[in-house]
């Protein structure tokens, strides 16, 4: 993980069964985890994404108002931080298609308890399989 001191990021949770709500997936423990994860980095949290919603797809209502905030903020943001990769999505091919779409923006996405270095071919092995597990 490079030093994250100074960056900025927009968080992004999810949740998609009552089960995930009240137990350790829950949107509260998220955003306990991802900012703790920010304090201890040092960066700045611009803005926080919530929702219940599927993942089977990207069509999400939080997830469209959080890619048009970025498209229209895009040199003030760095990261996009999820708490799993199984948060972000369900889609192996939609998710790299959105990796790749943010990657265009220079924004990185990652997870902040399964960090994946994107420039390892190594490391990219590990972000399929964590794509495909779910």
């Amino acid at each position: 993980m490079n030093n994250l001191t100074g960056k900025r990021a927009i968080l992004y949770r999810r949740v998609s069964t009552t089960e995930q709500k009240d137990t350790g997936s829950s949107l509260s423990s998220q955003k306990e985890h991802l900012t703790s994860f920010c304090i201890r980095n040092d960066v700045e949290i611009i803005k926080d994404y919530e929702e219940d919603f599927s993942a089977k797809n990207f069509n999400r209502p939080e997830f469209s108002k959080l890619i048009e905030y970025t498209v229209k903020n895009k040199r003030e943001i760095d990261y996009l931080f999820i708490n799993r990769w199984d948060r972000f999505s369900r889609d192996v091919h939609e998710a790299l298609d959105m990796l790749k779409f943010f990657k265009n923006m220079n924004i990185e996405i990652n997870s902040t308890s399964q960090w994946v270095d994107h420039d390892s071919p190594n490391q990219k092995m590990i972000l399929y399989f964590y794509l495909g597990i779910p």
